[in-house]
C-alpha cells in the first residue's frame, strides 16, 4: 500500500521536513515489522505505509517535545497484558507506530487512529493521520474530547 495523500497545515509540513520527510520517502520495514509481531501487533497495510513513509524519523512538537514513528518507540509503553485492552478500545488491527509527548500512538486498517497516555490515563480517537500529525506536533485537539481510562477499560495492574 502506498501512502495517501497526506494534506496538512504549513505548520505541520514545515515541522516533518525539519525532520528529514518528503512525501516520497521510503524506508525498508522488516525490522520494524518484526519487533512489532513479536511484541504481539497485528501488522496491516496502513501501518505499513507510515512505517515505511514517517518509520525512524523523530520530530520536535511545538511543546519541544519528542515524537517519534518506530516500532520500538511506539512498543516502549505497552505490556503484554496491554493488548487485550487496547484491542477492546481500538479494535483487533490497533497497530502501534508512533510515539511522543507523553502519547502513544495506534493506526487499525480502516486508517483510524488512537493516542492513548503512555500512563494509560486518557485516550483520544482521531480520524486521519493529519489529525494524529496536528495533535502530536503542535498539540491542537480538544481536551474535551479525551476519554478517561479506568476500571475494566485497563489492565489491573495500572489502575489507581
Amino acid at each position: 500500500m502506498t501512502m495517501p495523500d497526506l494534506f496538512v497545515s504549513d505548520e505541520v509540513a514545515k515541522t516533518l521536513r525539519r525532520g528529514g520527510w518528503s512525501p516520497e520517502r521510503r524506508v525498508p520495514i522488516d525490522g520494524m515489522v518484526q519487533v512489532l509481531e513479536v511484541e504481539g501487533a497485528i501488522v496491516h497495510p496502513v501501518a505499513e505505509a507510515v512505517l515505511a513513509n514517517l518509520g525512524g524519523l523523530v520530530f520536535r512538537s511545538a511543546q519541544g517535545k519528542k515524537v517519534a514513528f518506530g516500532a520500538e518507540e511506539a512498543c516502549y509503553w505497552i505490556g503484554e497484558g496491554d493488548w487485550p485492552y487496547i484491542r477492546k478500545l481500538h479494535g483487533e488491527s490497533a497497530c502501534p507506530v508512533a510515539a511522543g509527548g507523553g502519547m502513544i500512538y495506534f493506526v487499525s486498517e480502516n486508517g483510524r487512529w488512537m493516542s492513548v497516555h503512555d500512563q494509560w490515563t486518557i485516550c483520544y480517537f482521531l480520524e486521519a493521520l493529519s489529525d494524529v500529525l496536528e495533535f502530536a506536533l503542535l498539540g491542537r485537539f480538544d481536551v474535551k474530547q479525551g476519554i478517561p481510562l479506568s476500571g475494566e477499560m485497563i489492565q489491573p495492574n495500572r489502575r489507581f
